[in-house]
C-alpha cells in the first residue's frame, strides 16, 4: 500500500508539472545559493533557494512556507539528491547547472507514520516551461487537465475533480481534488499552487483518509 501511494505522487506530480504545473552542509543548498542570480531570470527577482528540514519541520524561506509534520519520516538530503539527479562526484559550480537547467527540482517529500498519506513539493521554473506569465489559477488549469489524463492511462477509475481554495496565513492559493479508485483503493488527492517570482512550488498531497488533504493542508503556514 505504502508503495503504491508514494507511486501514485510521484507519478501525477510529474506529470502535472511537466504540463506547465537550509540544512547545513547541503551540498545542493550550498551550491544554489551561492550564485547571485538566476541563469535566465525573465523578471528581476531574488534568486530561488531550496527549503530546509530540521527535526519534523520543513520551512523554504522564498515561497514563505513552512510544513510540521510532527511524527512524519522526510526524505533524506540523498534521497532529493538523487531524484534531482546529484550526485556526490559533482562541482558546486554542475549542481548549479544541474538546478538552473532543470524544468523541476525537488524539494520536500515526507509520509505519515501510518503511511496512510504523504506530500511532496515539487518546484517547476517557470522560464524553462515557458509559463512564467500564467498564474496560479491557469496553472491549475492545467495540472487538472494533465491529471485527469494521468489517472486513466493508470486504468483509475470513478474520477472525480473539484476545486478549491487553500489558505496558508493570510494567503490563499487554488486548490485541485481529485478522488479515484486505483488497485482496489480509494485514493484522495490534492494540488496546492503557490507561484513566486519565475518559479511555481506544487504541492501534491496523497491519502487513502478522505480528510487527509485537509488534514496535511492545515500542516502548512506561513514564515
Amino acid at each position: 500500500m505504502k508503495k503504491i501511494i508514494a507511486f501514485l505522487m510521484v507519478i501525477c506530480v510529474i506529470a502535472a508539472l511537466f504540463a506547465g504545473c537550509s540544512s547545513k552542509g547541503n551540498p545542493i543548498t550550498d551550491a544554489i545559493q551561492s550564485q547571485s542570480e538566476p541563469s535566465e531570470p525573465a523578471v528581476e527577482e531574488t534568486p530561488f533557494e531550496p527549503g530546509a528540514v530540521n527535526g519534523d519541520t520543513y520551512e523554504n524561506k522564498y515561497f514563505g512556507i513552512g510544513f510540521k509534520g510532527e511524527g512524519w519520516i522526510f526524505e533524506t538530503e540523498e534521497e532529493l539528491a538523487e531524484e534531482n539527479g546529484v550526485t556526490a562526484e559533482m562541482t558546486d559550480e554542475e549542481i548549479r547547472d544541474l538546478f538552473n537547467n532543470s524544468d523541476i527540482w525537488n524539494d520536500m517529500g515526507a509520509e505519515s507514520a501510518d503511511s496512510s498519506s504523504n506530500v511532496y513539493l515539487a518546484v517547476e521554473n517557470l522560464v524553462l516551461s515557458n509559463s512564467a506569465d500564467l498564474d496560479e489559477n491557469k496553472q491549475a488549469d492545467l495540472y487538472e487537465n494533465e491529471l485527469k489524463a494521468t489517472v486513466e492511462e493508470l486504468q483509475g477509475e470513478n474520477l472525480v475533480v473539484t476545486r478549491g481554495i487553500a489558505n496558508i496565513g493570510d494567503d490563499s492559493h487554488p486548490v485541485v481534488n481529485l478522488e479515484y479508485d486505483y488497485s482496489s483503493l480509494h485514493i484522495y488527492q490534492r494540488g496546492v499552487f503557490i507561484k513566486e517570482g519565475n518559479y511555481l512550488a506544487c504541492i501534491t498531497i496523497t491519502s487513502l483518509d478522505p480528510d487527509g488533504p485537509d488534514q496535511v493542508t492545515d500542516m502548512f503556514y506561513k514564515i
